[in-house]
């Protein structure tokens, strides 16, 4: 069966044009229990999305969820055979989360979830599914997902089992409209046809936003301003005080004690980009202006400019967004960019706050009448 099968996968070019056909049907059963499909496949995969030997390693030898060892501990049969829809659950299961941050390369998002909302009662269906999936994330001219390789590589040369999978395949497409026909050159796809290339338009926003020499002037809309309340001296007194939240340059630190302020006390935060700035502002902090001012409090986080790359991830797509005229007519295309933009202001954000977050902090220590450097 393993020679049919591997005889097959030949012909329709599997392993390219320039494979050898004796060695290949020679060495089919040594292979066992990986289907002939399979190795073109893992390859492709692990060589795109994983880390070539390291990741084909760790198919081969570990006991990772759906790995080759996992499959093998289960009792043997001729016809039990790791497939490409076993494959795609190991990739989802091992890197998933890469898959996840470069979707709009590999449309992963839908395509995970075109398979995890199928009816898990029809298994025939999903393993066509997967394997589809595994063929469009590789995407290479010599593994596309046709009629003839998909009943390959979920059936062998079965006929009975190829018919199966030929008549699943048209009810995929027609009857429940989630695989897409793109013609013999393009085969089947989990996604309908896009008429943007968001690769190419991400390749534009690169050369058109360049990461930004200063960081705190882009984040100022991510920066808590909102008055902080000293509890402490609020539960043993009685009395509400509250310090306002300023963020300054570090150069204009000086400047910002001068204007006037109704709160009770004052948090001034240096926003410093590089390490001298950081400096400057603490010297600042520890200075004797500070010192005789008990109602001011002075923050010196690291240096933002460790943000300057998400800034710049966040602006392209942005950019993307706001410059590329065909997402207004490919509403797939959009909602990819949409969620990329999302993505990486969320990333952002959690980034900023790490950085200079105030309220995850607790301020029960916040008093009046102390004066400290932060």
């Amino acid at each position: 069966m393993l020679q049919r099968d591997m005889t097959k996968a030949v012909e329709l070019g599997l392993y390219g044009a320039a494979a050898s056909r004796t060695n290949l049907i020679e060495i089919a059963s040594r292979l066992y229990p990986l289907h002939p499909t399979v190795v073109p496949a893992l390859v492709k995969l692990f060589s795109r999305f994983g880390q070539n030997e390291r990741s084909l390693f760790s198919f081969l030898l570990s006991d990772e969820p759906f790995s080759l060892q996992t499959f093998a501990a289960q009792s043997p049969a001729a016809d039990r055979l790791y497939r490409i829809h076993q494959l795609y659950d190991y990739a989802r299961a091992t890197f998933g989360h890469r898959l996840i941050v470069q979707s709009y390369r590999n449309h992963w998002n839908q395509i995970e979830s075109v398979v995890e909302s199928f009816p898990h009662d029809q298994q025939f269906e999903i393993s066509i599914l997967k394997t589809v999936a595994v063929l469009n994330l590789i995407d290479v001219p010599a593994l596309v997902a046709t009629d003839e390789v998909i009943a390959l590589a979920v059936g062998g040369t079965d006929i009975e089992t190829v018919t199966k999978a030929k008549l699943a395949l048209k009810n995929l497409q027609r009857g429940k409209a989630v695989l897409y026909f793109r013609g013999a050159a393009g085969g089947y796809c989990l996604w309908p046809h896009t008429s943007v290339n968001l690769d190419r338009a991400y390749q534009e926003a690169i050369k058109a936003v360049v990461v930004p020499d200063r960081v705190s002037t882009v984040i100022h809309n991510e920066l808590e301003t909102r008055p902080l309340v000293a509890r402490r001296h609020y539960i043993e007194t009685g009395n509400l005080r509250h310090f306002s939240v300023m963020y300054v340059q570090p150069d204009d630190l000086a400047g910002a004690l001068s204007e006037v302020d109704p709160a009770d006390g004052r948090l001034l935060i240096a926003l410093c980009e590089t390490e001298a700035e950081r400096e400057t502002a603490l010297q600042f902090a520890r200075s004797a202006v500070i010192k005789k001012r008990d109602d001011v409090l002075v923050a010196v986080p690291q240096p933002l400019s460790g943000l300057a790359s998400l800034v710049a991830e966040v602006q392209r797509w942005e950019w993307i967004t706001q410059n590329v005229p065909e997402l207004n007519h490919d509403e797939f295309a959009m909602e990819e960019a949409t969620r990329q933009r999302a993505a990486c202001k969320q990333v952002l954000e959690k980034r900023v706050q790490g950085y200079i977050g105030l309220r995850p902090v607790s301020y029960t220590h916040l008093t009046l009448p102390t004066n400290r450097e932060v």
